[in-house]
């Protein structure tokens, strides 16, 4: 489907409220796709905030557990 035919069609389903429905109903989809993985990706990439002239300090450590692997 080339640009032409394309604009054409949505012309079409423009000029009616059913047409547009149906448009608007196509892009529920993808723009909720891009929604979730903005979202995951906020959740993952978090920045804690500080106040200006703040450090950066924090006083907990991560609850990892450290191994340490000898040479074979």
């Amino acid at each position: 489907m080339d640009i032409n035919q394309r604009n054409q069609i949505l012309a079409k389903y423009v000029v009616s409220p059913q047409g547009r429905q149906r448009i608007a109903s196509s892009y529920t989809q993808p723009l909720r796709k891009r929604r979730d993985y903005q979202s995951v990706g906020r959740r993952a990439l978090y920045v804690e905030a500080l106040a200006d002239g703040q450090l950066p300090i924090w006083d907990k450590d991560a609850d990892v557990t450290a191994y340490v692997v000898g040479k074979l």
